[in-house]
């Protein structure tokens, strides 16, 4: 019984050992499937940052393009009044500043279509990042949920081996109880065969002492 008591406290211990490991890997790829998660979320919000912007910037590009054609023509119609007028420094003042405007816009222009195809880059490169990190969630999750059952199945063996090593330490605490029992009965028998010795012993010891005291 005691044996059998001490292979299932080990196998016990083995089993939470082995519990213990597989709630740990769980803890980690629970970790990992939620950076995972994170990463696709920030991908994802990346890219739509970047969309926004970029058709923002579009707009804007859109605009300064109308303005810089407006402005082309003022400072054509600039150009021939001061064609015209060629002693009038109004008409020469007019087309140096438009001349400034036209430059100014087309700056403003650069500028927004630099943007908007640096945004559009950006979300793409955006796109490519959710993409990945939407089949390395997919690995995490699967892994995660492998572990989840791993950690079900070696919880169940504890349990199993816990009730185990729960009945083994009940059957030996029965036959050290059912042992003692026996023990103490045994004694009392003993101790009863020993009075009863004594009791036939003082009669005889009485019937020899008066033949002798007879025979004398």
């Amino acid at each position: 019984a005691k044996a059998t008591l001490k292979s299932a406290q080990d196998a016990l211990a083995a089993a939470t050992t082995a519990r213990d490991q597989a709630a740990k890997d769980k803890t980690v790829k629970q970790t990992a499937r939620d950076q995972k998660n994170k990463a696709l979320a920030d991908a994802r919000a990346a890219q739509k940052n970047h969309e926004t912007q970029g058709g923002t910037w579009a707009k804007r590009a859109d605009f300064r393009t109308e303005q810089i054609s407006l402005l082309r023509e003022t400072l054509r119609k600039a150009k021939e009044a001061l064609t015209d007028n060629p002693n009038e420094d109004a008409f020469r003042d007019a087309v140096i500043k438009q001349e400034q405007a036209l430059a100014a816009m087309d700056a403003a222009f650069g500028q927004a279509r630099d943007k908007t195809a640096a945004h559009r880059t950006q979300a793409a490169e955006s796109a490519k990042q959710a993409a990945t990190q939407t089949t390395a969630l997919a690995t995490a999750e699967a892994a995660l949920k492998a572990a989840e059952t791993l950690l079900a199945q070696r919880e169940k063996t504890r349990s199993d081996k816990d009730a185990a090593a729960k009945a083994a330490t009940s059957d030996v605490s029965a036959k050290t109880q059912a042992k003692t029992t026996a023990d103490a009965a045994l004694a009392q028998k003993n101790k009863e065969q020993t009075a009863a010795a004594t009791a036939e012993k003082a009669p005889t010891e009485a019937l020899r002492s008066a033949e002798a005291q007879l025979a004398s």
